[in-house]
């Protein structure tokens, strides 16, 4: 139910708010009073066709009316009536009572819809929040009323049960339920999970990223065999294999933020509404040679586009999609599929590979060391290079190079 707002609506949220203040005269609040009677019985008699009826109880008077089928609404008065059938007409009582557990189902379809998620993604949501959110304290407390802090101690309350990559999931459902409240259901006026962070939570040690990043040899098979093509979604995830970007960072990526050979990363809210890349969410990667020659020709290919990575709505390309296209990808060349975070640990443990290791965590946009440490796979780095060639595969960026293995689609 998707709250509109009528001007009577909007006078009579107004009154209630003025009501409520001890700063008016007694004949200003009578006056205001009667506005909003009137204002509601007015509002009634366009809504409810409905027979109103009385009936006689241990000498009270009651009116009584069906809305909706056999559902019945009861007062000792007709203001009163009027009351709850406006409550009921307007919303009101939605807005009071939904909670996460009313709405979550219809927010997920939404946010699926929006972002074009695959099955997998959407029944993969549903189970954590089964798992971790259903059954809740949180989850029964009306939305309208949850404070940043309730949001907070919840999170907290995963506290040495969790490992990041999980909750920062459960952090992605609560951002986009609230977000649905929010533009779809106008129950709350803005979205207060977003900027929330899960940093304070204590989590379980992950398993490391870098054990399964993509080998150089890996990495030169697939940008090789992608290198012509003008599929924006395979340019972007052979430009990831020079920046180690993460794929929301990619597809969120515009001309201005390059500045001749420095990329400035400024997008950093995640679909939870975490921020990354350190608590200014800002950092500066210097592109190697062969980023440079492919951004060069993305450019020439796209003049007019704003993204560099746009879609045929002229909008940005959605992330979760690069995934789908790398897995097509590795299929064909018959390499192992490994997400898009192995990417970045492959790009991560390059940079390493040049020796210098805070290089690397700055590179990764990671205020802690021992989350580089993670992405790193010390197997198969090869020592002794500088970092600004680490990244550097040895594939050209002209028409002819790879016309033998070109891909268009």
């Amino acid at each position: 139910m998707k709250i509109e707002y009528s001007n009577n609506i909007s006078l009579i949220d107004s009154l209630t708010e003025i009501l409520k203040s001890d700063s008016i005269s007694a004949d200003e609040r009578a006056q205001m009073h009667a506005m909003k009677k009137s204002l509601i019985e007015k509002y009634i008699k366009e809504h409810h066709t409905n027979a109103i009826s009385t009936y006689t109880s241990h000498g009270h008077i009651t009116y009584t009316t069906r809305v909706k089928g056999k559902k019945k609404i009861s007062a000792q008065s007709i203001e009163q009536l009027y009351e709850k059938l406006y409550e009921h007409y307007s919303g009101k009582k939605f807005i009071r009572i939904a909670t996460f557990a009313t709405v979550f189902d219809d927010a997920l379809e939404w946010h699926s819809t929006e972002n074009f998620n695959s099955s997998k993604t959407r029944i993969r949501n549903e189970k954590l929040y089964n798992a971790r959110i259903k059954g809740s304290d949180f989850e029964k407390i009306p939305i309208k009323d949850i404070k940043p802090h309730d949001i907070k101690a919840f999170l907290k309350s995963f506290t040495n049960n969790i490992r990041s990559r999980e909750l920062g999931n459960i952090k992605t459902l609560i951002n986009f339920t609230f977000e649905y409240a929010c533009v779809e259901l106008n129950i709350i006026p803005y979205n207060i999970a977003t900027g929330i962070s899960t940093k304070g939570v204590k989590v379980l040690p992950e398993k490391s990223v870098g054990k399964f990043a993509y080998t150089q040899i890996e990495a030169k098979k697939i940008v090789s065999y992608l290198i012509n093509s003008k599929n924006v979604y395979y340019e972007a995830i052979c430009l990831a294999f020079y920046v180690g970007l993460r794929f929301s960072e990619i597809s969120d990526l515009r001309w201005t933020d390059i500045e001749d050979r420095i990329l400035m990363i400024t997008h950093a809210n995640t679909e939870s509404g975490n921020l990354k890349n350190g608590e200014d969410s800002v950092r500066t990667l210097y592109l190697c040679d062969e980023a440079v020659m492919l951004l060069k020709r993305y450019r020439s290919e796209r003049p007019d586009s704003e993204w560099i990575f746009p879609n045929k709505a002229g909008n940005h390309i959605f992330n979760n999609r690069l995934n789908e296209y790398l897995h097509r990808v590795c299929d064909e060349l018959d390499i192992k599929y490994r997400p898009s975070h192995k990417i970045r640990a492959y790009a991560i443990t390059q940079i390493s590979a040049s020796g210098d290791f805070e290089s690397a965590r700055k590179f990764a946009g990671h205020t802690d060391y021992r989350m580089t440490l993670r992405y790193i796979n010390g197997q198969i780095t090869d020592a002794n290079r500088r970092a600004t060639e680490a990244l550097n595969l040895g594939i050209q960026t002209t028409s002819d190079h790879f016309s033998a293995n070109e891909k268009t689609s």
